[in-house]
């Protein structure tokens, strides 16, 4: 049995299973994949979105020595029809271009999952951002008074 494949049986992984790790300091931000399943040589795979590269597959040790850890599983909850389905969704968007605002890694999984494109991390960063902008019109007029 491979590497990948121990790795992967020990978390339990099953294809269309959502793997959370950390991508910052202190857990801030998080970084999604999709498990992808296993290939003919035994091999265990994730599909996921990354920064300067887009989606793209990732052999499951390979993107275990890169995160380190993982935060949480999200299991997929549907059958292997439907695992089958939300795999081909993922290999559907190969090669699409990261995007933080508009198509991170988060935005590729949800797409793959329930074809909609939504990040709860990118939809935060906006209100901060947001909330940031008014605290430094209302100082600036403050100021100016």
């Amino acid at each position: 049995m491979t590497t990948s494949a121990i790795l992967a049986a020990n978390h339990r992984l099953r294809p269309a299973d959502r793997i959370v790790a950390p991508k910052s300091l202190l857990n801030i931000v998080q970084h999604h994949a999709l498990f992808a399943g296993h290939c003919a040589q035994g091999h265990a795979w994730v599909i996921e979105n990354m920064v300067n590269v887009g989606v793209t597959y990732t052999r499951f040790d390979h993107f275990m020595q890169r995160i380190g850890t993982v935060k949480q599983i999200v299991r997929f909850g549907g059958d292997r029809w439907a695992q089958q389905a939300v795999v081909e969704r993922a290999q559907q968007r190969l090669g699409r271009r990261y995007d933080l605002a508009t198509y991170n890694c988060e935005h590729f999984v949800n797409d793959a999952l329930h074809d909609q494109r939504h990040s709860r991390q990118a939809e935060t960063a906006k209100e901060v951002l947001k909330g940031a902008l008014v605290v430094g019109v209302l100082a600036l007029i403050v100021r100016a008074a």
